[in-house]
């Protein structure tokens, strides 16, 4: 009996569409990352959210004439938890210099993060 095999060409394919797609995600991630601004303790950071894309729990918002990157912020009294999932166009955000607490702003409620943190449950 014959075993069928793989061709040389198709594993050339896929190895070729594998390096290919890697390097279009390195370049798009090293592209966000010169174009946005990462909000550290020392940044004051207030205004309405203009824009928000959310990339493996990592917020990208615009806020006035500002490009910021948030890292992941969690607090385990709401659901979902983290601060990407709250984060919606329109609504304020507010972050002190020297402060590490996010405030959020929407129409019916006002969420708190801890920058880069986690709040436990109460």
């Amino acid at each position: 009996m014959k075993r069928k095999h793989p061709s040389i060409g198709l594993i050339i394919v896929i190895v070729l569409f594998f390096l290919i797609s890697v390097t279009i995600s390195v370049l798009y991630n090293r592209k966000l990352h010169d174009e946005y601004t990462l909000v550290l303790r020392t940044h004051h950071l207030s205004g309405q959210v203009g824009n928000v894309r959310i990339h493996k729990g990592t917020c990208f918002l615009v806020v006035g004439p500002n490009k910021w990157i948030i890292r992941s912020s969690e607090n385990l009294n709401y659901n979902p938890v983290y601060l990407a999932d709250h984060l919606l166009v329109g609504d304020s955000i507010v972050k002190h210099a020297g402060s590490d607490t996010i405030f959020i702003f929407q129409p019916a409620s006002k969420l708190v993060f801890i920058h880069e943190g986690l709040i436990k449950k109460k």
